[in-house]
């Protein structure tokens, strides 16, 4: 299975982009400023969260206060589950919400049951096993952590995730 969303990572947001880590369920994505052209990376990404949005039934954003406007705006319109941590609406799309993202700090979960609301989500996972400990703690399949300015990412997985996201 972690051949299998590894590759498909790759296949969507492209193979220079992507880099394994030390955790064989955890990659980080980061591309350079050739990836950066034409927007391909930033489409790749959006299409990323798109297909795992896709696949689960729940989503949940946690966003850091660096991003005090954002957590303004939808502080009165979705779900909070948390501080900070709100469930995406189903009708909310993915490609509207990324572009509302840019700034980095935030991570977002892909799950087929609620989160385990008891974690604290304001601890920000800074590295691999990190991202390892937030999956097995939030009970999600899949969590993506954005770092300032959106720069890079950490995709992680849980092992036992059954399937890979069809990505249209």
């Amino acid at each position: 299975m972690t051949d299998h969303l590894t590759t498909m990572i790759k296949n969507v947001v492209g193979h220079h982009n992507v880099r394994e880590t030390d955790v064989s369920t955890v990659v980080n994505v980061h591309g350079g400023w050739f990836s950066s052209l034409f927007g391909k990376l930033e489409k790749g990404k959006a299409a990323l969260l798109a297909a795992f949005r896709q696949r689960y039934t729940y989503a949940y954003l946690w966003v850091d206060d660096w991003n005090a406007d954002l957590v303004k705006e939808i502080k009165g319109e979705w779900e909070p589950a948390r501080d900070n941590l709100f469930r995406v609406p189903q009708n909310q799309t993915i490609g509207s919400l990324y572009e509302k993202l840019y700034q980095g700090k935030w991570q977002i979960f892909f799950s087929d049951r609620p989160l385990e609301l008891s974690y604290d989500y304001a601890s920000f996972a800074k590295d691999p096993s990190d991202v390892e400990l937030l999956l097995a703690r939030s009970g999600a399949q899949v969590v993506v952590v954005s770092w300032l300015d959106d720069a890079e990412w950490f995709v992680g997985w849980q092992p036992s995730t059954r399937t890979t996201p069809s990505v249209s």
